[in-house]
């Protein structure tokens, strides 16, 4: 089994070195070779924004448009196709950015449509800047390079320039997607809340990503304007773009092979289909349909699953011996420290000017009736809504004001009440994502596969498997978050916290929904967390989970405090019993989630 994993790597070396020999000699067939080749390069950059960002773009062909017109136009006047490349790629570079800058605060179909409207853009540039671009009539006479003294002008040695940048560029766009960068471009896509307050700062992320991904379409744009030898405005309007999407999410946008086997079969199908003539378009039309439908993570997703079944990940072997998790601080110091917090919405105070001290090594419960403002505490904690009130310090430090990932990079992790799992990652890799917060790598590190970038893996995934292993999963770490039940998905997410080794942990109702067998394994669990000096704000609503675990008890009601104090003196208090359990409170007056 073990040379199966050799495998993929091997097919595609040898598809890059027969193909240019087999079809280079005919004209009609190199020019297809070279066509899918260089469409396949410019979805790689789609790959990038759509297939792990999740973000939909309908101006690839744009970008594909800029690299081309700019290489050529530079290539033309200076007869140096590496000087053209080079303008290619800063051009496209560039105009990504801005565009990502401008845009990526939308999302969905916003997005969309602002993409469209740069393609259109674009395209009446192109068509009209005569002086610049030759208008409809394109331009002409475009040279090919020379690479270390070989002319590239013949057919078969411009096919090899062509499949070994494509190699190059697959294999790092595939080994982004296993690196720190790459998963939480994925934990965007799944759940950019969870990975906002795992760390990750999304906004950014997704600026680079599209930033990159533009550059690669405009990289090749730069080099199928080489191929060509001629370029028009036609060659780079929004059908295209609609193309390069079709191409992509039919092959499987989450995989660069899928992007290339997707433009493989989509360039080859209506040659295929053209003895059907008239009807051949609706035919291709219909292909594409049933696909999609059938299989929405596209062909190489099945392939992919197939992959894993027959070639099944390996458990590395690490030492796992006495696991811990915390860190360390001075017992009885106040560690995080909320004075006077509000947050309204709108003309209702869901919370309102509340303090709480949580001290180092404490287990600190925070408990009221539902719509009571708990949830939201623990919201304005860790940035998800902002402060409409009041301060909130960590060991001094303000926290006020910053958004969530810069309150995890600070020590702050948690859990959600209703569950935020990224849940077509597998439960590894939901877990490494906890880690974002400790990275060291880059994003162009990780697309190298850089020696930093595979040693922070091998050490993240150790940490990872640690946490895994002490919650009770590691039977279940390669397979995909969503096929866990609920229970174990709770889990999940608290060894996802557990492992960005925080200073607090908050846990946001943690046993809701568990059975009863499911409960008391977590109270043993936090149980020992609370053993290795782990300082945790719990909000839960099992009151006896609550005098096993908690030290100090804080009681909210409509928002305020009413009540703090050691566990069983508060819960004696007649304010408290008359909080739960004896006045008819409109609690619906609350609008707030799970709080």
């Amino acid at each position: 089994m073990r040379i199966l994993r050799y495998l993929p790597g091997a097919l595609a070396i040898l598809c890059v070195l027969l193909i240019p020999p087999l079809v280079g000699h005919n004209i009609y067939y190199s020019g297809l070779a070279m066509e899918a080749a260089t469409w396949a390069l410019a979805n790689l950059g789609l790959t990038i924004i759509l297939g792990y960002t999740g973000q939909i773009s309908l101006g690839q062909a744009a970008f594909f448009g800029i690299g081309a017109y700019g290489a050529a136009v530079v290539a033309t006047k200076t007869q140096s196709m590496w000087l053209g490349l080079l303008v290619a790629i800063a051009l496209s570079a560039v105009a990504g950015f801005i565009i990502g800058l401008s845009t990526l605060k939308m999302a969905g179909h916003y997005l969309a449509m602002v993409t469209i409207g740069f393609q259109t853009l674009i395209s009446l540039v192109f068509n009209n800047w005569i002086t610049l671009t030759g208008g409809p009539d394109g331009i002409s006479g475009i040279p090919r390079p020379h690479i270390f003294g070989i002319s590239l002008m013949q057919n078969v040695p411009f096919l090899y320039f062509v499949f070994i940048l494509l190699f190059l560029v697959a294999a790092g766009v595939n080994a982004l997607r296993k690196y720190t960068w790459g998963r939480a471009l994925r934990g965007i896509r799944e759940n950019e809340l969870a990975a906002n307050v795992m760390g990750v700062n999304a906004f950014r992320a997704k600026i680079v990503a599209f930033t990159v991904g533009a550059t690669i379409t405009g990289f090749a744009g730069g080099v199928f304007a080489t191929g060509a030898m001629y370029i028009s405005p036609g060659l780079f309007d929004f059908n295209q773009s609609v193309s390069f999407l079709a191409m992509t999410v039919v092959g499987g946008a989450g995989s660069a092979v899928g992007t290339i086997f997707g433009t493989v079969v989509l360039t080859l199908l209506p040659e295929v289909l053209r003895f059907m003539q008239h009807i051949y378009l609706v035919v291709y039309a219909i292909i594409v349909l049933l696909v999609v439908l059938g299989m929405p993570g596209g062909i190489w997703s099945v392939v992919e699953k197939w992959w894993a079944r027959l070639v099944p990940p390996k458990r590395p072997k690490l030492d796992l011996q006495d696991i811990r998790f915390g860190v360390p601080t001075e017992s009885g110091e106040a560690l995080l420290k909320l004075n006077g917090i509000s947050k309204s919405f709108g003309g209702l105070k869901a919370v309102d000017t509340v303090d709480l001290t949580l001290k180092s090594q404490e287990a600190h419960a925070l408990v009221g009736p539902n719509g009571s403002g708990k949830t939201t505490v623990l919201n304005l904690v860790t940035g998800v809504y902002p402060l409409s009130g009041g301060t909130i310090e960590l060991e001094g430090k303000s926290l006020t004001g910053l958004p969530s990932y810069r309150v995890t990079e600070n020590g702050i992790a948690r859990t959600f009440q209703n569950i935020r799992l990224c849940k077509e990652l597998t439960v590894l890799d939901n877990v490494m994502l906890g880690l974002h917060r400790h990275r060291k790598s880059t994003f162009l590190g990780n697309m190298f596969s850089s020696p930093a970038s595979r040693r922070e893996r091998r050490e993240f995934e150790e940490k990872a498997w640690k946490a895994i292993i002490y919650v009770g999963l590691a039977d279940r770490a390669f397979e995909l978050a969503e096929n866990l039940p609920h229970g174990q998905q709770k889990l999940v997410e608290l060894a996802r916290a557990l492992v960005a080794e925080p200073k607090v942990l908050l846990l946001d109702e943690p046993a809701a929904g568990l059975n009863d067998t499911e409960t008391a394994n977590l109270i043993q669990l936090l149980q020992r967390l609370k053993s290795q000096h782990v300082t945790i704000l719990l909000i839960e609503h099992d009151m006896a989970l609550v005098t096993k675990v908690a030290d100090k008890l804080t009681v909210l009601s409509f928002g305020q405090r009413i009540a703090v104090g050691p566990v069983q003196e508060v819960l004696a208090e007649p304010v408290v019993l008359e909080a739960f359990l004896g006045r008819d409170k409109e609690e619906d007056q609350v609008v707030e989630a799970g709080g």
